[in-house]
């Protein structure tokens, strides 16, 4: 059996509290013994922080979501006062039977069922950005061999968008962010022939978060991966790049 802990130090229990808006009913127990349970780690609070070469123990562990299925692929936020869950729930790591699903929480105890993304056989690899208005949901899906990253957003929490491919096919929108008032991430194509070769990392701006286009190429050729992008103080950019084959392999 594996699991699968969500962590975020960011949020503690009552930081994101607010108004539940949410008409969906709680999320009741599963009765299949599961594959992958989600959890909810509460941290320990700055005051209480230990030594860099101490490690720290989290002060509860708690299921979140638990229903048989593979349970992986996290991404939250807080967005209107509330926690934010998004996960991929399918058959196996790899199954054309998954769909992302995201839940909604106002004190990391109590979640609800907010929404179910199904674009394509198998939805995968959630990711979030809250701005002040608006919460995004990228999800990269596939059919096959065919693969295309889809977008969805809410405004209230209630009613979401149609989904909409971006940019081009192929490419997966990793970790996108906001930076000066613009989106940004690596998009990164999945192509599997060649030894490496058609592999490629683009990095990608938005001006709304919606219609992307290519800035320049971080790297290709060489089975590039996920890659998450970093803006420091000084507004220089850096690209952590994950080589999935290879030599030196990550």
């Amino acid at each position: 059996m594996h699991g699968s802990a969500v962590t975020d130090r960011r949020y503690s229990a009552g930081e994101c509290a607010g108004p539940v808006e949410s008409s969906n009913s709680a999320m009741k127990p599963a009765t299949l013994v599961p594959l992958v349970t989600l959890a909810f780690v509460l941290g320990v609070s700055a005051a209480s922080a230990a030594p860099a070469d101490v490690l720290v123990k989290p002060l509860e562990v708690r299921t979140v979501f638990a229903n048989g299925k593979h349970n992986a692929f996290t991404a939250m936020r807080c967005f209107q006062g509330d926690l934010w869950l998004a996960f991929r729930s399918g058959d196996a790591h790899n199954s054309a039977t998954a769909d992302v699903l995201v839940l909604r929480s106002k004190d990391g105890k109590a979640w609800t069922l907010a929404h179910t993304l199904d674009v394509a056989k198998d939805d995968r690899d959630p990711q979030f950005v809250a701005t002040d208005k608006r919460l995004f949901l990228y999800c990269p899906a596939m059919n096959g061999a065919t693969l295309t990253t889809w977008l969805t957003y809410t405004d209230d929490g209630k009613t979401w968008s149609a989904p909409v491919a971006l940019y081009e096919p192929q490419f997966i929108l990793w970790k996108p962010i906001v930076h000066d008032g613009a989106f940004y991430a690596a998009a990164h194509k999945k192509d599997e022939t060649g030894g490496g070769k058609g592999r490629a990392v683009h990095l990608v701006k938005s001006a709304d978060g919606i219609k992307w286009e290519k800035i320049s190429t971080i790297r290709a050729g060489n089975w590039e991966s996920e890659t998450t992008m970093f803006f420091d103080a000084r507004r220089h950019a850096t690209a952590f790049l994950r080589q999935k084959y290879g030599s030196p392999q990550a």
